[in-house]
């Protein structure tokens, strides 16, 4: 089964904004987006919006500020949050 959506996620600690696409097929789901250049962040995970939140890995977008970060989780859980943070 094959899922695709769009989010835009707003770091408000920085004031930058984040735009990234997910989309999944089967066991994996891929984020591909844009960041702040060079900056680290945490993509978490969570089952509803309210959490707990748990970190799913680490990244330093590139020198364009692109990233693209991929869940392997499976089975794929029937519902699951995903949030961008800083650090």
């Amino acid at each position: 089964m094959k899922r695709t959506s769009s989010i835009t996620t707003t770091l408000i600690a920085l004031g930058a904004s984040v735009l990234a696409s997910l989309s999944g097929f089967a066991a994996t789901t891929t984020w591909i987006g844009a960041g702040i250049p060079c900056y680290s962040y945490t993509v978490q995970y969570s089952p509803n919006v309210n959490g707990p939140w748990t970190a799913l890995t680490n990244f330093t977008a590139g020198p364009e500020g692109l990233f693209d970060v991929e869940d392997t989780t499976d089975p794929v859980p029937p519902s699951r949050m995903y949030r961008v943070a800083y650090p």
